[in-house]
């Protein structure tokens, strides 16, 4: 049996916060997908949502000590279909996240995740960094990237 590392877990935590989330919004974003895979947008029909771990910041807590803490940044895209969805979904995107989403640590059993029924931590959404369109010049653009938006934030696993 496997082990998710922290950035793998912070990954799948916000995919399977964003699943749930979804489906239990009112009304319901019914049609999205959320994938890990930049690759996998563009195999499927729209609306998608795509989420990764960037760059990590590892700082020590002091000079001296071997303890450290890593402040990490996600992106997560939005390919939508029109500019209305994008607006919306991600103006409903940052009030989801603001309160926090809950870690898990991820197990792998027969290539498939899973975790314990209780978090094992929460993820702090420290900064938003960015939401906004993410392609300004969109005209000669794919339909795929023409409303695509990029909401970006820095975080910590407490």
């Amino acid at each position: 049996m496997a082990e998710y590392r922290l950035y793998r877990n912070i990954e799948k935590s916000i995919i399977d916060f964003l699943v749930e989330e979804l489906s239990a919004a009112t009304p319901p974003w019914t049609g999205f997908r959320v994938e890990k895979a930049f690759s996998q947008i563009h195999e499927k029909n729209l609306p998608a949502i795509c989420v990764n771990v960037e760059e990590p910041e590892i700082k020590r807590i002091e000079v001296g000590s071997n303890l450290y803490e890593e402040i990490v940044t996600v992106s997560i895209r939005l390919f939508c279909v029109d500019d209305g969805q994008r607006l919306d979904l991600a103006h409903w995107l940052t009030e989801k996240v603001m309160s926090g989403i809950d870690y898990y640590e991820y197990t792998v059993a027969n290539e498939i995740a899973s975790h314990d029924s209780y978090p094992d931590g929460i993820i702090n959404i420290q900064k938003i960094v960015a939401s906004r369109k993410e392609l300004k010049n969109t005209s000669d653009l794919d339909k795929k990237d023409k409303f695509r938006h990029l909401f970006q934030f820095t975080c910590k696993v407490n």
